[in-house]
């Protein structure tokens, strides 16, 4: 017999390691069932090639340079797989498709042995949290919230001249422009002003104080934790965050009991409320089949989940609009001339008819969504027992699937000129060449809401601030880049070097990190003149 050594010992360790992997490798590229889809070899080889493009923020981007380069069908992963068509999104998305969510989507929960609507894999369980929800968001309930909704905007319009101050001034009327303001930031503060507010009875009030506007940087480092075990799950399953994003994990345990205790605070309250919130139908909502509701820690779970998504999609097609509309001079002054003429006060500007008929406004707000999506990236799905076919590929069990949103979003095949910023796709106009057709295909690939059975159920809420915000900050105010904007090309991305290809940069996390327009606002001549 041979003696090994402790030092031979070793050497025959790393030799069996290294041919495993070099063994690994090579079944992964050449004989595993996905080999045949093109796309990065490290990519096929390990998740950690994909969880490092999650972390940096740019999966988004990845996402569409690949499909740019290897076509329709990409592999992004051991056993994952991209599609860019909306053929194939419909195909995966399907409320009857042969598919659940990932259990990468386990991290969304507050708790490993509590889901909400967002983290729930099993279809029941879902299905159950979906209805409850529904009905918090239905159209009643929206008239309902309302008056909380107004109020918070109501707030956001009179800080943006004067946000230096925490005293409410009278506008002036000499012409002069505000301070300069990251609307990155004060989008923020309004979607979490709201949202809060919505589930808790009272707001974090981030517009008029500093306490607590940390909050969204919290959130966005969680966001970016999450994101990071959406491309490799062993992150979260072997408790790698604990180990290698120890102060990432601090920061989740401190925001997740911070907001139990604002769960349990507005729980005491019950119905004793000056107005209807969201957590008062969340307390009375039952489920029409079983007749049950939320748990206590149901609650608190999703109204953490409603913080998170609320606050986001609403916040970042603001500031992307911001950005769009300073950079499109004429489209702006087309947007401010429809919402100026419709309306003879601020007051007016509310859900209605009226609101309703700005076309531009929400054309101009839904290709925001477009350039711009929040939750960019792709939402896994994983394929069940049998299979899926999408066209004329069939993906085994256990394959992960998916469309990246910001890839389909950017697809010319639905939005010609895809990385020009153009609102009128959205209408119909045969004599400037938009057709029913036109306007049909790219309402089609739209997915800024998500898409299928888990979409975003609070879409009309989110649809309600966009509208009336914009509308009344438009009304309201004359806007321009501010100098640190124009000199440092804040949260810009250049296509090919044309002012018309500058993309609002973003971060395609879970929730959507970003920085600027850096904006100024003077009031309005219409507001002058009523002045």
């Amino acid at each position: 017999m041979i003696a090994l050594t402790s030092n031979g010992v070793v050497e025959w360790a790393l030799f069996a390691s290294l041919l495993y992997i070099l063994g690994l490798a090579s079944y992964r590229i050449s004989f595993h069932p996905l080999a045949r889809y093109p796309g990065p070899i490290l990519a096929k080889v390990t998740n950690w090639y994909s969880a490092f493009h999650y972390w940096k923020g740019d999966m988004h981007l990845k996402f569409l340079e690949w499909h740019e380069k290897y076509g329709e069908v990409v592999r992004f992963g051991p056993n994952s797989i991209s599609m860019n068509s909306q053929s194939a999104m419909m195909d995966i998305y399907a409320v009857r498709a042969n598919v659940r969510k990932a259990d990468a989507y386990a991290v969304f929960s507050p708790s490993r042995h509590a889901s909400n609507t967002i983290s729930a894999t099993d279809k029941k369980i879902h299905a159950f949290k979906r209805r409850i929800l529904t009905q918090v968001c239905s159209d009643k309930a929206l008239k309902g919230l309302e008056p909380r909704i107004l109020t918070h905007i109501s707030q956001f319009t009179d800080v943006l001249h004067h946000a230096h101050t925490n005293v409410a001034e009278p506008l002036e009327t000499d012409g002069s422009w505000g301070p300069e303001l990251d609307m990155a930031n004060y989008c923020d503060y309004l979607g979490f002003d709201i949202i809060s507010g919505l589930c808790y009875g009272e707001s974090f009030n981030m517009l008029e104080s500093q306490k607590l506007r940390h909050l969204p940087s919290v959130l966005s480092t969680i966001s970016r934790r999450n994101a990071t075990c959406f491309g490799q799950p062993l992150v979260f399953r072997a408790k790698l965050d604990h180990l290698f994003l120890a102060s990432i994990s601090t920061q989740i345990k401190g925001f997740s009991a911070w907001i139990r205790e604002k769960g349990k605070k507005r729980m005491q309250l019950g119905s004793d409320i000056d107005k209807v919130d969201c957590f008062e139908y969340m307390l009375k909502a039952r489920d029409p089949k079983t007749g049950l509701g939320f748990s206590e820690k149901e609650l608190w779970s999703e109204s953490l989940m409603l913080i998170i998504a609320g606050s986001d999609t609403t916040a970042v097609a603001l500031s992307a609009t911001f950005f769009y509309l300073l950079h499109h001079p004429a489209i702006l002054a087309q947007v401010c001339k429809e919402v100026r003429s419709a309306f003879s006060s601020e007051d007016e500007i509310r859900p209605g008819p009226q609101l309703s008929s700005c076309e531009y406004l929400h054309a101009c707000l839904k290709e925001s969504l477009r350039m711009a999506p929040p939750g960019a990236s792709l939402a896994p799905r994983l394929v069940l027992k049998g299979g899926i076919t999408s066209g004329s590929h069939h993906f085994p069990e256990n394959t992960i699937i998916g469309t990246p949103i910001y890839t389909m979003h950017h697809n010319a095949a639905h939005y010609p000129d895809p990385y020009i910023y153009k609102p009128e796709r959205w209408v119909v106009n045969p004599e400037k060449g938009w057709t029913e057709e036109l306007v049909g295909s790219a309402e089609a690939a739209f997915c800024g809401f998500s898409i299928g059975p888990r979409s975003c159920v609070g879409k009309n809420m989110a649809w309600m601030e966009l509208m009336v915000t914009f509308a009344r900050t438009l009304y309201l105010y004359d806007m321009r880049l501010g100098p640190s904007h124009i000199h440092g090309k804040l949260g810009c991305i250049s296509r090919s070097g044309s002012p018309d290809t500058f993309d609002y940069r973003i971060k395609g996390w879970v929730t959507s990190g970003r920085e600027g327009p850096v904006v100024q606002f003077r009031p309005a001549p219409v507001t002058k003149e009523k002045n």
